[in-house]
């Protein structure tokens, strides 16, 4: 049985982890635990995760239950698939000026797209004023 689950902590955060009981029953150990973030896009709400562990070696920590608000085992497949590759994947931390040419790049894009919906709308607009007499 995997022991995934999401976590909601009191300061906000939500958390997918491998959890596992503490070193006491006040506390419960977390493996590779990931934090989830969400983004309101022009295409809709988007989720992502960071690994909420950035700079430690073993990903592990454990935390009193207290602090704990919501607990949930059972995540659906699709969730628990995407968090096992995820969790597989340790690489480098992207640096804050990378984080701002992906966020640039981004925006960029998300700009090209309002421009292309624009012209086509114009272009639909003409289309429909055009004299379309035959002589």
């Amino acid at each position: 049985m995997d022991n995934v689950a999401t976590i909601k902590l009191l300061s906000g955060e939500e958390l997918i982890a491998t959890v596992v009981q503490g070193s006491n029953p006040l506390h419960m150990k977390l493996i590779n635990p990931v934090l989830v973030h969400k983004q309101n896009t022009p295409f809709g709400p988007m989720l992502s995760v960071s690994h909420w562990l950035m700079f430690t070696k073993d990903n592990e920590i454990e935390i009193e239950r207290k602090n704990i608000v919501a607990l949930k085992y059972g995540l659906e497949d699709n969730t628990l698939q995407h968090y096992k590759n995820f969790s597989k994947k340790r690489g480098p931390v992207i640096s804050l000026a990378e984080q701002e040419k992906l966020e640039n790049l981004l925006r960029k894009t998300e700009e090209r797209m309002l421009e292309s919906e624009l012209e086509l709308e114009t272009e639909i607009e003409l289309q429909g004023e055009a004299n379309t007499t035959i002589h």
